[in-house]
């Protein structure tokens, strides 16, 4: 069915989200119906209440036991501090604030964007007349899909090898081990916006589509690319009238569709705004003071009383590692975003080449301009906590932050 499309690519990425502790939640698809829904009943989820409040008690653990540890340790350079006072407990905090978001606003709000994504599709199968095609579980496009998932483990993976060959049997292993899960929910975190955001840039492409064929369509009945106005508009004379009633039909479902999306964008800034604030703010000190701490590695072993055995080695990749993961989440979900804008932007281009290619009836360039308006007052923004918004912009700040402070905080160590 339609339907179990959009709920079926999201189950196998809610089991990751359910076992750490941000899927109190169920999704229920009818096998008569195909109807899909997110099943909130604390009944029909012991399991993943258990999941979330085993670990919320870990992270609030975690929080304490990593602001008693910074008290006692001996931070030699300002990044020390910096990585003991401000960057553990920050993941601590943003893990906790992301199952408490997940498990109150976000509970209460997917179903309903889930809903919009599945009505929309829905709308755009018919409108594109394609036939809907069972999902393979095998097939390429589906193991992409979720390709995540298999990111997610390369990187849990070597996390715990690095931290159970450093500490061993010390007891600082747990306390490693708990940063490791409030870094790999931060990491779940970011995949789960990315994917809301992904599908709001691929309904957008379907629109461009849908739209684009209009034009082709045109340029199919001509025998040459260009045509004069008289000759247009005599060969349009003999076309059927119900041709241009479609084309009006077609983009008054996409006016209703497009403000259903934003609907459904406002959802997604709702449940994710303050998370994504946290995200971007942890994740760009993480970054800033792990290169700090590489740079003054790597001047040490250069130096005559360099660290030898395994830890410096280790330690050193395991620095870089969290420099990669770090700017790699932030640089993902800005990029993400500022594609999708962009797709705002392709899709009122292609209204406006509409308007402009051959004569219509009044009814439809009416619409044609409807929509260009609705597109042009109504843009999607992705923001974080209605703060600022994620784009290009964004990205360079932050860029030209980051090598000022890591500078700045190479000098301050020396």
């Amino acid at each position: 069915m339609w339907t179990q499309r959009v709920f079926k690519e999201v189950r196998p990425f809610l089991i990751i989200c359910k076992v750490f502790g941000l899927a109190p939640y169920t999704i229920r698809i009818n096998l008569v119906t195909g109807e899909g829904t997110v099943d909130k009943r604390f009944i029909k989820n012991v399991g993943g209440w258990i999941s979330t409040i085993t670990l919320s008690a870990s992270m609030v653990f975690g929080l304490f036991d990593s602001i008693t540890i910074s008290k006692h340790m001996r931070r030699s350079t300002i990044t020390d501090a910096l990585t003991t006072i401000f960057c553990i407990p920050m993941f601590f905090l943003l893990a906790l604030s992301s199952m408490l978001i997940n498990s109150t606003i976000i509970k209460n709000n997917i179903n309903q964007v889930l809903k919009t994504f599945s009505f929309i599709e829905n709308r755009l199968l018919h409108l594109r007349r394609k036939p809907v095609s069972g999902l393979n579980i095998w097939s390429v496009k589906n193991i992409l899909l979720h390709m995540d998932i298999l990111i997610l483990i390369f990187v849990i993976v070597p996390y715990l090898i690095y931290d159970s060959i450093i500490w061993k049997t010390s007891f600082y292993i747990i306390h490693f081990h708990l940063i490791r899960i409030s870094q790999i929910v931060s990491i779940i975190t970011v995949m789960q916006y990315c994917k809301f955001v992904f599908h709001v840039g691929h309904i957008l492409s379907e629109f461009c589509k849908i739209l684009s064929q209009f034009i082709e369509s045109d340029y199919s009945r001509n025998d040459e690319n260009v045509l004069t106005v008289t000759q247009l508009s005599k060969s349009r004379i003999y076309c059927r009238p119900k041709s241009f009633r479609y084309m009006t039909e077609t983009i008054v479902s996409l006016r209703r569709m497009y403000n259903q999306l934003c609907d459904a964008v406002y959802l997604i800034n709702k449940m994710f705004g303050l998370l994504i604030l946290l995200e971007i703010v942890t994740n760009v000190t993480a970054g800033i003071t792990h290169l700090s701490t590489v740079m003054n590695i790597l001047k040490l072993m250069q130096g005559p009383h360099h660290p030898t055995g395994y830890r410096a080695p280790l330690y050193l990749i395991s620095c870089t590692l969290c420099i990669v993961i770090s700017f790699s989440l932030v640089i993902t979900m800005i990029v993400l975003c500022q594609i999708t804008i962009w797709k705002t932007k392709e899709l009122n281009n292609i209204v406006n080449k509409i308007s402009l290619i051959y004569p219509l009836n009044p009814d439809t360039m009416e619409q044609l301009k409807l929509f260009s308006s609705d597109v042009s007052n109504i843009p999607f923004e992705f923001k974080a906590f209605s703060l600022f918004r994620l784009d290009y912009t964004l990205l360079c700040t932050i860029f030209a932050s980051a090598v000022t402070y890591t500078i700045f905080l190479i000098q301050l160590n020396q």
